[in-house]
């Protein structure tokens, strides 16, 4: 099983319990160790420094208590009483002493000596009953016999063979110090040999962990150091199914989401320097084109000018024949006194007839210049709409940046539509004035011949003057009416100009729109650039 399988904090928990049973191991022995040393010196104590003090006490008993308590009563520097007190006290310490020694625990040796203790100390107990005997007798005499030849005969061969039973005891207890020795060796043999083989397979396995942490950790720092230098190309492999693993993971993750989100910021970035360049350019057209229609506007305020003025003259004109036509009237009613005066008259008529044809077909000329003019305002009035029409679709490309152009942009396109509807009007005015004045110019050549005939047949000039004058109303009735459409012409004609200076506002407003659209736009592209070069820092392939 790979360390990469198991958590960062299950291998370090293994690595705690790891070392945890290996300090209770070793704390074992350790224990185990000082049990077996404390066992021994137990046995050691109990069984014989016990017994050398049993031992001692006998020895002693015998030696001192009674071989010099007998020596000092028979020097009389003791009393009798005293020492039988002594005595009896020495006996019975013996006799307790080795009833205790008896019921330890003895080795096989010290079982050899006790037997051939046991008759040794039956002697001694047997002279020590005559010693007592002596104490009580308080016999001088005897208690020196009994020191001179029996005494000693009796003590030293328990006191030879109580050295050897001490003897023994020095022996056990340096054979169970020996065993504690080894004991306490192979311990520490057992106890370094796990230390070092414990502090070994630790160290091995912290180092293995420690490798298993710090080399997927060491990776994920590579992979950071190298995507905040901008490399998107590096590869996240997460092998296991640790933390680092799981944080190697989502590096991964995080490696492609930035790539996806690189790639689209460049697309993006391409498109907006793109369209902005277009942008920029389209406003620059915008611009040229707005100032060239602000030029026909003005070429075209100045021609309705020109209209207006033509019309005004053309009513004074009309008014000029009206006054003419009534002074011929009053000519005509008064003629038949005179027809000389008459026919006089009529070569004035004529002429002044012929001087009105030619003014009225001055105004029909005028009125097809007129209408020509008024082509040109519908043919601008269409410019100009289908200019706002690319202007409203430049604002909606444009976007927010555009509302007050395509603000602009309809306003436009609706004064171009109050101008074509306007010069529709007028058309068909010029159109009504140029069918009457084609008909007052035949009139006027009828009269013409009218007078003509009248000039020959003379006999004639009531039913001529008759005719005339009922011409000339008809001829003033229409001048009148061509003098009410002149005066109608040049109110409409003063409308289009105000209606132009309004238009050439408009195409100044959006011309100056489309140069900050244009501003706008270059700032725009230069972002879009700027942009790009960011973006491009982001290796991603």
């Amino acid at each position: 099983m790979k360390l990469t399988n198991l958590s960062i904090g299950a291998r370090l928990y293994g690595l705690i319990g790891f070392m945890s049973v290996l300090l209770i191991v070793i704390g074992a022995l350790g224990l185990n160790s000082a049990r077996l040393a404390n066992s021994g010196l137990e046995r050691v104590y109990k069984d014989r420094v016990v017994h050398l003090h049993d031992l001692k006490v006998i020895a002693d008993m015998y030696a001192v208590n009674i071989v010099d308590t007998s020596h000092k009563v028979r020097s009389s520097t003791m009393s009798w009483a005293d020492g039988r007190t002594i005595i009896d006290e020495a006996k019975k310490a013996i006799a307790d002493q080795w009833k205790t020694y008896l019921s330890t625990n003895l080795v096989a040796e010290e079982r050899g000596h006790i037997e051939e203790i046991k008759p040794l100390m039956k002697a001694a107990d047997a002279a020590l009953e005559r010693l007592s005997s002596i104490m009580r007798a308080e016999d001088a005499d005897a208690l020196a016999t009994f020191a001179a030849s029996e005494l000693y005969p009796a003590i030293d061969p328990v006191s030879a063979k109580f050295s050897g039973l001490v003897d023994d005891q020095l022996k056990v207890a340096k054979e169970e110090y020996d065993n504690s020795n080894g004991l306490y060796r192979i311990s520490h043999t057992i106890s370094l040999v796990a230390i070092i083989l414990g502090v070994v397979i630790a160290g091995a396995a912290g180092l293995l962990i420690t490798r298993s942490i710090t080399g997927p950790l060491a990776e994920g720092v590579e992979v950071a150091n190298r995507l905040a230098a901008g490399d998107l190309t590096v590869e996240v492999e997460a092998a296991g199914k640790d933390e680092t693993a799981q944080l190697m993971a989502a590096m991964g993750h995080m490696v492609t989401s930035l790539r996806h989100l690189i790639a689209e910021a460049i697309t993006i970035s391409h498109g907006i320097a793109s369209a902005s360049d277009q942008l920029h350019a389209t406003s620059e057209q915008i611009a040229t084109g707005s100032e060239e229609v602000a030029c026909q506007v003005g070429a075209v305020a100045t021609a309705s000018e020109e209209m207006s003025s033509t019309s005004r003259d053309i009513a004074q004109n009309c008014t000029l024949v009206a006054e003419s036509s009534r002074e011929t009237s009053v000519t005509a009613s008064n003629g038949s006194a005179v027809v000389q005066e008459t026919n006089n008259g009529m070569v004035v008529i004529a002429d002044r007839v012929k001087q009105t044809a030619g003014t009225v077909d001055a105004l029909g000329r005028r009125s097809e210049q007129i209408g020509e003019i008024i082509g040109t305002i519908e043919d601008i009035a269409d410019q100009t709409n289908l200019l706002a029409l690319n202007a409203a679709i430049e604002a909606a490309r444009a976007g927010d940046q555009g509302r007050g152009f395509a603000v602009v942009a309809d306003e436009v396109r609706a004064l171009a539509e109050r101008t074509t509807k306007a010069t529709k009007e007028i058309s068909g005015m010029i159109k009504a004035i140029q069918n009457e004045t084609k008909t007052a110019v035949q009139a006027m050549e009828e009269g013409v011949g009218e007078v003509e005939k009248g000039s020959v047949t003379s006999h004639k000039s009531g039913q001529a003057l008759a005719e005339i004058l009922d011409r000339i109303n008809d001829v003033t009735m229409q001048i009148n009416q061509i003098a009410t459409a002149a005066e109608e012409q040049t109110a409409t004609t003063g409308e289009i100009t105000s209606n132009i200076q309004q238009i050439s506002d408009v195409v100044q407003q959006t011309a100056r729109g489309a140069e900050e659209v244009s501003a706008a736009a270059a700032q725009l592209s230069q972002q879009a650039h700027q942009l790009e070069n960011v973006v491009g820092n982001f290796r991603i392939a």
